[in-house]
């Protein structure tokens, strides 16, 4: 079968296209006709790149810039064209699989005429949602849009009407449990068949973790290491709660540690008592390492659809630290692979720093092993699930 990742681009610069990628080679990989159509080209050339018109990108720029003039933000509506259908139909794919669309990737009205069965994958709840990719409270069940901006209001009507009159042929599926389950309470997906497929493994991953549990070299500092594509500037990440969180440790336990930061490059500086590195953007071996090295890898993050960066410190052999919200601790288990803080709760958080901070003073410096649960998502196993879900769709017209 033909399957063609819609995408915005296909560079590894963020999580959603990351786990794109992943999904496409695991496809491929398994013998698929595995294609990924962008808006920009990917850094290694796996993919074909829509040619913009200028009547598609004038009216990007429009949006934009109203949004900017009247509301002071900028959000993805998805309302105007973007030639994207016409370019998929092209390619004549058995199934249509979107990713993550924000940008003007594709208008949504576009998926009317592609006359294929749709896939979403939930990198986030755009796709539920209006403008917002993450939104604050529960409304999107509801559909209560009291207090919305207008174009927040048409934005999510235009998917409301679009997807549910494409419900027969659409499938919503979650890399979390969390996820899928808001999906099926949405009001978007409602009547749609959604499901529930983690994100695979990269192969530099999987070897990783097939390697056996070896001791961390003692390092002189306790280091903790944190990234995310956007550095420490997205509050999703929960970079403050991190910082929150040391301030809760003793000036002693400060002293002995250091923090490293990947996703943005920045001066080393010192923040609430301790040394931190700016690594910049980092991928393939060198991140690898700044995981083995790491004796904690600290993900304080607010809202995830699952978080990769949890699973790769888990293949490197780190603990991890994570708070119980949305899909943050999905995948860890508390006091085995890492500490889990009650959703908010920084003192628990803290605590959970002062828990591998102890192994770590008493040279425990791995977890006994890498996580059972990390089995699931090797790409042959992934990939399986993804080609059954596919052929179901497809058997069922």
């Amino acid at each position: 079968m033909k399957i063609v990742h819609v995408n915005f681009d296909g560079a590894e610069t963020g999580g959603a296209t990351i786990a794109m990628l992943r999904i496409h080679r695991a496809l491929k990989n398994a013998g698929e006709d595995s294609v990924v159509a962008c808006k920009f080209l990917p850094e290694d050339g796996c993919a074909v790149q829509l040619k913009r018109s200028v009547l598609c990108e004038c009216c990007q720029f429009c949006s934009k810039a109203i949004q900017k003039v009247v509301y002071r933000r900028v959000g993805s509506t998805g309302l105007f064209a973007s030639g994207m259908g016409q370019f998929v139909r092209k390619l004549n794919p058995d199934i249509v699989h979107m990713h993550w669309l924000q940008g003007g990737t594709i208008g949504i009205r576009e998926l009317l005429s592609l006359n294929r069965p749709i896939v979403f994958s939930l990198h986030d709840l755009w796709s539920m949602s209006d403008t917002n990719p993450y939104p604050e409270t529960d409304w999107f069940k509801s559909g209560v849009l009291d207090g919305k901006r207008i174009v927040d209001k048409l934005t999510w009507r235009n998917k409301l009407a679009v997807i549910q009159k494409l419900k027969g042929r659409v499938t919503a599926v979650g890399p979390s449990e969390w996820v899928s389950q808001e999906a099926r309470e949405s009001k978007v997906f409602q009547g749609c068949r959604v499901a529930h497929i983690p994100y695979p493994l990269s192969s530099e991953l999987e070897a990783e973790w097939r390697k056996p549990v070896a001791a961390k070299k003692a390092n002189e500092h306790f280091t903790i290491l944190f990234g995310a594509t956007t550095g420490i500037s997205s509050p999703i990440k929960g970079w403050d709660r991190l910082m929150a969180a040391l301030d809760l440790l003793t000036s002693a336990e400060r002293s002995q540690m250091c923090i490293r930061v990947f996703g943005c490059a920045m001066p080393e500086c010192m923040m609430h008592g301790v040394p931190v590195t700016f690594l910049g953007r980092l991928s393939g071996e060198p991140l690898l390492q700044e995981y083995r090295n790491a004796n904690v890898f600290a993900f304080p993050s607010r809202r995830e659809t699952w978080g990769q960066t949890k699973t790769e410190a888990m293949c490197c052999g780190t603990y991890v630290v994570a708070f119980d919200q949305t899909a943050c601790a999905e995948g860890i288990r508390h006091k085995i692979d890492g500490w889990i803080a009650p959703k908010d709760d920084v003192a628990s958080y803290a605590e959970g720093l002062r828990w591998v901070y102890e192994k770590w003073r008493h040279g425990i410096m791995s977890p006994e092993n890498k996580g059972v649960q990390i089995a699931e998502l090797v790409s042959s196993s992934v990939a399986s699930r993804w080609i059954d879900l596919y052929t179901k769709i497809l058997a069922e017209g």
